[in-house]
């Protein structure tokens, strides 16, 4: 499932142009990470009943932390990716996407500021279940234990604009 690019480009775009004044030479960092583990879990579900499956699979972490920076401003996207396999059980396989973004440009006596961040991730969803015993004349609407049923996608995306002026030097 390809994630929406779009937020990203609609940062990059909007604050790299505001922030590109040319004060002097850029200089540019690239810094790249690769992560390779292998992961156990003796009950991912977290059931209660003695029926738990466990797994083990394999995990693999993609990152780059890209810089852009001049003697006044700076920028840097730092986009990464966490990816899990499980061969016995492929419904816990997960791809978790995110994309840092941060930038600042200082004047003399003021500093703008852009932080956001996205992510796509694939996170376990907990259920709320009926307690399974009698009730002796409480209402009929109890509640029990959260159990993790499946993966679920959540995207989230945070932006935060920031300004700072100094009212003297």
């Amino acid at each position: 499932r390809p994630a929406p690019i779009w937020p990203g480009v609609v940062l990059v775009t909007v604050f790299t142009g505001f922030v590109t004044p040319v004060n002097g030479a850029p200089q540019w960092t690239v810094e790249p990470e690769v992560s390779v583990g292998a992961t156990y879990n003796d009950n991912p579900l977290l059931v209660e009943d003695g029926t738990e499956d466990s797994i083990f699979g394999g995990t693999l972490g993609l990152a780059a932390d890209l810089k852009w920076r001049t003697e006044l401003s700076e920028v840097r996207l730092r986009p990464r990716a966490n990816i899990g396999r499980f061969p016995d059980d492929e419904e816990q396989d997960y791809e978790d996407l995110k994309f840092d973004f941060s930038a600042a440009h200082r004047t003399q006596r003021s500093t703008w500021r852009l932080d956001a961040n996205f992510s796509d991730q694939q996170v376990l969803r907990g259920e709320i279940e009926n307690a399974e015993f009698d009730d002796t004349g409480v209402d009929d609407a109890q509640t029990g234990t959260g159990r993790i049923e499946n993966r679920q996608d959540r995207t989230l995306l945070y932006i935060i604009p920031s300004f700072r002026y100094a009212l003297s030097q």
